[in-house]
């Protein structure tokens, strides 16, 4: 099976299986995501988003194939070098338009803005969204993420000061420790300066596990 063979990591022993199916014009249908894992393995991202792409368009009548399709596609972006930022979010909102019940997506939507973008608004929308429909620890990071990170940008003006003092509280309520922004802030160089900043806060109160 190709792919088994490409699991084991043989990138070249998958090719002909999926050739054959192309050719053979089989329904199976994780076909073209397969295809396109393959070549993120490969790190072919131009060919990837190709491939995932022409799986989406096969499949959207089936919502949850199409959105396996999507996820796929983001996956590729991910790692895709360049700014594929207006890219990404549309297929982010591709992908919760497809599965609105999926709180994941809306999880990682919420990463999307506040990693990609900064966009800490963005992030506590969809991130809230995402809790709505599940409980889970990495939408509670998230979302934990975005109210400090709004807090950081908010705290030194007399005029949003009250709204970042929310915001902070916010955070606290989900995240007492910070260990949202200690785990995730750090890899991104333009968030350190808001990591350090909740960090010293949470820890004057004593509320980090520091």
């Amino acid at each position: 099976m190709g792919f088994s063979k490409m699991m084991q990591g043989d990138l070249t022993g998958a090719d002909p299986y999926y050739a054959r199916l192309v050719k053979s014009g089989s329904e199976y249908p994780y076909l073209w995501a397969q295809m396109s894992e393959l070549e993120v393995k490969r790190k072919n991202f131009e060919k990837a988003v190709e491939l995932a792409t022409a799986g989406y368009d096969r499949h959207k009548s089936d919502s949850k194939l199409a959105a396996d399709d999507v996820t796929q596609i983001l996956i590729a972006y991910d790692d895709f070098p360049g700014d594929h930022r207006d890219e990404m979010e549309k297929w982010q909102s591709k992908r919760t338009e497809l599965r609105p019940d999926v709180a994941w997506f809306w999880g990682d939507h919420a990463r999307f803005r506040l990693y990609f973008m900064f966009d800490y608004e963005g992030a506590i929308k969809y991130g809230t969204k995402a809790l709505s429909l599940m409980r889970y620890g990495m939408g509670e990071s998230y979302l934990a993420a975005a109210y400090f990170l709004k807090w950081a940008l908010l705290k030194d003006a007399p005029t949003t000061k009250a709204d970042a003092e929310k915001a902070f509280q916010s955070g606290r309520e989900i995240d007492p420790s910070g260990s949202s922004i200690d785990r995730f802030f750090y890899y991104y160089p333009v968030l350190r300066p808001a990591r350090e900043q909740a960090l010293a806060r949470l820890k004057s109160d004593g509320k980090t596990l520091r």
